[in-house]
């Protein structure tokens, strides 16, 4: 659990430059992942979102709450 703890606090950091490559794929494609009819596809959005959504859409709280 420490490790997991430990892994989740550094990589954010050092990967803070691929999250506003992140916000612009997103913005592209967000409808195709949102109307998809693949309880995959939803299911591992979810998981991504559980995973970066507090360094998300920072800059744009919009963009944020219609995410959410």
């Amino acid at each position: 659990m420490v490790l997991s703890i430990l892994s989740y606090v550094y990589s954010k950091p050092a990967y803070s430059s691929i999250f506003m490559n992140i916000e612009s794929v997103l913005s592209t494609y967000i409808n195709d992942i949102l109307q998809s009819d693949s309880k995959l596809v939803k299911v591992r959005y979810s998981l991504f979102l559980g995973y970066v959504i507090d360094v998300l859409y920072k800059k744009d709280p919009e963009a944020f709450k219609n995410t959410l």
